[in-house]
């Protein structure tokens, strides 16, 4: 037989939650905005690797340097869509919007910034 307490108070929904870290809750624009520039930052410094390793080769053409900033667009842009949708549908302080902050590093103030 399974005894219930009565004194216990249940706890908050998930998305009432503050961010463990600061106690406030977790926007998600912020977030987004946050995550947009880590990955453009990080897209920018691998293209640029690329590109050099390239070029260092020889012969390489204004076409192919396009070709490969092109990839690596594509590829930001198709590795955060779904967290980005997940964001958008997501209320402050969800717990959707304090894992991908989390998942991405994007919760703290040691948050990237755009001209990094």
């Amino acid at each position: 037989m399974a005894f219930e307490r009565t004194d216990a108070r249940p706890d908050p929904p998930t998305d009432a939650r503050p961010d463990s870290s600061t106690g406030a809750r977790v926007d998600p624009e912020r977030i987004r905005r946050q995550l947009r520039c880590q990955t453009e930052r990080i897209q920018r410094r691998e293209v640029e690797e690329a590109v050099s390793k390239l070029e260092a080769r020889g012969d390489l053409t204004d076409e192919q340097r396009e070709t490969v900033r092109h990839l690596g667009a594509a590829l930001r842009r198709r590795i955060t869509a779904r967290p980005e949708a997940a964001l958008e549908r997501s209320g402050p302080g969800d717990a959707t919007v304090r894992s991908l902050a989390r998942l991405f590093d994007a919760d703290g103030e040691a948050a990237v910034s755009p001209d990094e």
